[in-house]
């Protein structure tokens, strides 16, 4: 099975949304700190609310993203492969 499948079923899995990222994190990336989880949640929240993907949100303390506090919705949707969590689909969605 491929990582995008697996990502899919992890999406469609019947956890909490926390959960969820949990294990997609681990499936893409193991270096995440799991302190990330709550910034993750509020992007898709923000997409999946017709919010602006140029929106930034705050980054747990001990994360940097090109030397700042904040990242954008949109890098962290594109970065973080979240068009899983995403409906309709965006960023790299069907």
């Amino acid at each position: 099975m491929k990582s995008t499948e697996i990502a899919e079923e992890i999406a469609k899995a019947p956890m909490s949304i926390e959960d969820k990222l949990s294990w997609h994190l681990a499936l893409f990336n193991r270096s995440i700190p799991q302190s990330m989880i709550p910034v993750l949640k509020e992007a898709i929240e923000i997409v999946n609310a017709g919010g602006d993907m140029e929106q930034h949100v705050d980054l747990p303390e001990d994360v940097l993203y090109k030397d700042g506090t904040t990242a954008s919705v949109g890098v962290l949707m594109e970065n973080f492969k979240l068009h899983y969590y995403t409906f309709p689909k965006e960023v790299g969605g069907e």
